[in-house]
Protein backbone atom coordinates (compact mmCIF):
# COMPACT_ATOMS: atom_id res chain seq x y z
CA UNK A 1 0.00 0.00 0.00
CA UNK A 2 0.69 3.46 -0.25
CA UNK A 3 1.88 5.39 2.44
CA UNK A 4 -1.11 7.92 2.49
CA UNK A 5 -3.63 4.42 2.02
CA UNK A 6 -1.74 3.02 5.59
CA UNK A 7 -3.78 6.02 7.20
CA UNK A 8 -7.00 4.71 8.99
CA UNK A 9 -10.03 5.76 11.40
CA UNK A 10 -11.55 3.57 13.72
CA UNK A 11 -15.35 3.97 13.66
CA UNK A 12 -17.16 2.31 16.93
CA UNK A 13 -20.60 2.10 18.24
CA UNK A 14 -23.64 0.13 19.94
CA UNK A 15 -26.38 -1.79 17.62
CA UNK A 16 -29.53 -3.54 19.77
CA UNK A 17 -30.08 -7.07 19.42
CA UNK A 18 -33.02 -9.59 20.07
CA UNK A 19 -31.42 -11.83 22.88
CA UNK A 20 -30.68 -15.41 20.95
CA UNK A 21 -28.78 -18.76 21.68
CA UNK A 22 -26.74 -20.39 19.12
CA UNK A 23 -24.87 -23.77 19.79
CA UNK A 24 -21.42 -22.85 17.38
CA UNK A 25 -20.75 -26.34 16.10
CA UNK A 26 -17.04 -25.08 14.96
CA UNK A 27 -16.10 -23.95 18.20
CA UNK A 28 -18.08 -26.23 20.30
CA UNK A 29 -19.64 -23.09 22.52
CA UNK A 30 -22.98 -21.37 22.98
CA UNK A 31 -23.14 -17.93 21.45
CA UNK A 32 -25.33 -15.35 22.80
CA UNK A 33 -23.89 -14.66 25.60
CA UNK A 34 -22.05 -11.93 27.32
CA UNK A 35 -18.19 -12.07 25.57
CA UNK A 36 -16.03 -9.19 25.41
CA UNK A 37 -13.07 -11.57 24.17
CA UNK A 38 -9.68 -13.18 25.39
CA UNK A 39 -12.46 -15.56 26.87
CA UNK A 40 -14.53 -12.99 29.35
CA UNK A 41 -17.53 -14.54 28.67
CA UNK A 42 -20.26 -14.50 31.39
CA UNK A 43 -23.86 -16.18 31.76
CA UNK A 44 -25.84 -12.91 30.58
CA UNK A 45 -28.04 -12.52 27.78
CA UNK A 46 -26.38 -10.56 25.00
CA UNK A 47 -28.62 -7.38 24.03
CA UNK A 48 -26.07 -5.02 22.35
CA UNK A 49 -23.20 -5.41 20.63
CA UNK A 50 -19.96 -3.11 20.34
CA UNK A 51 -18.81 -3.05 16.81
CA UNK A 52 -15.51 -1.67 15.30
CA UNK A 53 -14.56 -0.66 11.80
CA UNK A 54 -11.67 1.01 10.08
CA UNK A 55 -11.85 3.35 7.17
CA UNK A 56 -10.15 4.30 5.07
CA UNK A 57 -9.01 8.25 5.01
CA UNK A 58 -7.46 8.48 1.43
CA UNK A 59 -9.74 5.99 -0.11
CA UNK A 60 -13.21 4.90 0.52
CA UNK A 61 -13.82 1.97 1.93
CA UNK A 62 -15.12 0.09 5.10
CA UNK A 63 -13.43 -2.75 6.90
CA UNK A 64 -15.56 -4.61 10.00
CA UNK A 65 -12.41 -5.37 12.69
CA UNK A 66 -14.04 -7.42 15.58
CA UNK A 67 -17.29 -6.83 17.74
CA UNK A 68 -18.31 -8.07 21.35
CA UNK A 69 -21.52 -9.22 23.16
CA UNK A 70 -22.99 -7.58 25.76
CA UNK A 71 -26.13 -7.07 27.80
CA UNK A 72 -27.02 -3.65 28.58
CA UNK A 73 -24.43 -2.16 26.44
CA UNK A 74 -20.67 -2.10 27.09
CA UNK A 75 -18.93 -0.39 30.08
CA UNK A 76 -16.41 2.66 29.69
CA UNK A 77 -13.61 0.44 31.18
CA UNK A 78 -13.85 -2.51 28.94
CA UNK A 79 -14.73 0.02 25.97
CA UNK A 80 -11.59 1.44 26.87
CA UNK A 81 -9.60 -2.03 26.76
CA UNK A 82 -11.20 -3.58 23.91
CA UNK A 83 -10.45 0.09 21.63
CA UNK A 84 -6.84 -0.33 22.34
CA UNK A 85 -6.48 -3.82 21.39
CA UNK A 86 -8.01 -3.43 18.42
CA UNK A 87 -5.60 -0.17 17.66
CA UNK A 88 -2.60 -2.65 19.07
CA UNK A 89 -4.27 -5.54 16.10
CA UNK A 90 -4.28 -2.98 13.33
CA UNK A 91 -0.99 -1.30 14.03
CA UNK A 92 0.77 -4.43 14.08
CA UNK A 93 0.40 -5.19 10.56
CA UNK A 94 1.43 -1.42 9.51
CA UNK A 95 -1.14 0.58 9.29
CA UNK A 96 -1.44 3.80 11.26
CA UNK A 97 -4.46 4.64 12.90
CA UNK A 98 -4.67 8.67 13.65
CA UNK A 99 -8.39 8.52 14.50
CA UNK A 100 -11.41 7.29 16.41
CA UNK A 101 -14.99 8.45 15.97
CA UNK A 102 -17.68 7.03 18.04
CA UNK A 103 -21.09 9.14 19.12
CA UNK A 104 -21.26 10.60 22.32
CA UNK A 105 -23.09 8.17 24.64
CA UNK A 106 -21.62 8.47 27.92
CA UNK A 107 -19.94 5.51 28.16
CA UNK A 108 -18.46 6.06 24.74
CA UNK A 109 -17.49 9.46 26.63
CA UNK A 110 -16.08 8.40 29.48
CA UNK A 111 -13.85 5.48 27.85
CA UNK A 112 -12.06 8.49 25.59
CA UNK A 113 -11.71 10.61 28.94
CA UNK A 114 -10.15 7.20 30.94
CA UNK A 115 -7.70 7.24 28.00
CA UNK A 116 -6.92 10.80 27.92
CA UNK A 117 -6.08 10.69 31.82
CA UNK A 118 -3.79 7.47 31.38
CA UNK A 119 -1.96 9.25 28.80
CA UNK A 120 -1.61 12.26 30.86
CA UNK A 121 -0.42 10.11 34.07
CA UNK A 122 2.06 8.73 31.43
CA UNK A 123 3.74 12.11 30.76
CA UNK A 124 3.64 13.19 34.34
CA UNK A 125 5.55 10.16 35.45
CA UNK A 126 8.21 10.53 32.57
CA UNK A 127 8.23 14.46 33.99
CA UNK A 128 6.80 15.97 30.26
CA UNK A 129 4.19 18.09 29.04
CA UNK A 130 1.41 16.32 27.09
CA UNK A 131 0.95 17.96 23.65
CA UNK A 132 -1.31 15.61 22.19
CA UNK A 133 -4.33 16.59 21.22
CA UNK A 134 -5.64 12.60 21.94
CA UNK A 135 -4.20 9.67 23.67
CA UNK A 136 -1.50 7.83 23.22
CA UNK A 137 -1.69 4.12 22.92
CA UNK A 138 2.32 2.43 22.72
CA UNK A 139 4.12 5.71 21.30
CA UNK A 140 1.58 6.55 18.68
CA UNK A 141 -1.21 9.39 18.98
CA UNK A 142 -5.05 8.40 17.77
CA UNK A 143 -7.33 11.48 17.99
CA UNK A 144 -10.73 10.72 19.54
CA UNK A 145 -13.55 12.50 16.74
CA UNK A 146 -17.31 12.53 17.71
CA UNK A 147 -19.88 11.77 14.91
CA UNK A 148 -20.93 14.99 13.56
CA UNK A 149 -24.21 13.83 12.28
CA UNK A 150 -25.05 13.11 16.70
CA UNK A 151 -23.32 16.37 17.27
CA UNK A 152 -25.87 18.51 15.04
CA UNK A 153 -28.46 16.36 16.63
CA UNK A 154 -27.36 17.22 20.34
CA UNK A 155 -26.76 21.17 19.06
CA UNK A 156 -30.48 20.72 17.49
CA UNK A 157 -31.94 19.24 20.61
CA UNK A 158 -30.30 21.68 23.27
CA UNK A 159 -31.76 24.50 21.27
CA UNK A 160 -35.28 22.93 21.00
CA UNK A 161 -35.36 22.31 24.71
CA UNK A 162 -33.43 25.26 26.04
CA UNK A 163 -32.24 29.14 24.85
CA UNK A 164 -28.57 29.78 24.05
CA UNK A 165 -26.58 32.40 25.23
CA UNK A 166 -22.99 33.40 24.03
CA UNK A 167 -21.09 36.70 23.07
CA UNK A 168 -20.75 37.81 19.72
CA UNK A 169 -20.00 41.17 18.28
CA UNK A 170 -18.06 43.70 21.01
CA UNK A 171 -18.61 40.38 23.30
CA UNK A 172 -22.08 41.42 24.00
CA UNK A 173 -24.15 38.47 25.00
CA UNK A 174 -26.64 37.30 22.31
CA UNK A 175 -29.66 34.71 22.49
CA UNK A 176 -30.73 32.22 20.42
CA UNK A 177 -33.83 30.01 20.53
CA UNK A 178 -36.01 27.46 18.68
CA UNK A 179 -38.50 30.22 17.70
CA UNK A 180 -35.72 32.10 15.81
CA UNK A 181 -35.18 29.13 13.47
CA UNK A 182 -39.30 29.19 13.53
CA UNK A 183 -39.30 32.52 11.87
CA UNK A 184 -36.62 31.86 9.44
CA UNK A 185 -38.50 29.27 7.89
CA UNK A 186 -41.52 31.42 8.37
CA UNK A 187 -39.31 33.89 6.51
CA UNK A 188 -38.29 31.80 3.75
CA UNK A 189 -41.54 30.89 2.69
CA UNK A 190 -42.37 33.86 1.51
CA UNK A 191 -39.69 34.72 -0.53
CA UNK A 192 -40.24 33.56 -3.97
CA UNK A 193 -37.24 34.30 -5.73
CA UNK A 194 -34.63 33.39 -2.99
CA UNK A 195 -34.19 30.26 -0.45
CA UNK A 196 -32.23 30.79 2.64
CA UNK A 197 -33.12 27.68 5.07
CA UNK A 198 -33.21 24.09 3.59
CA UNK A 199 -36.26 22.29 3.77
Amino acid sequence: MKLLDRHRIIMFDEIALQSSLLYNNKCDVIDGFQDNGCNNRYPLFADKAMVFVARGMSKKWKQPLAYYFNQGGMKPEVIATCLKAVIREVTSIGVNIVACVCDQANANAKAIRMLYDKTNRNFVLKGQENRNFGFVIDDKEVVPLYDAPHLLKGIRNNLYENDCRFKWRNNKVERVSWSDIRTLYSLDEMMKNIKCAIS
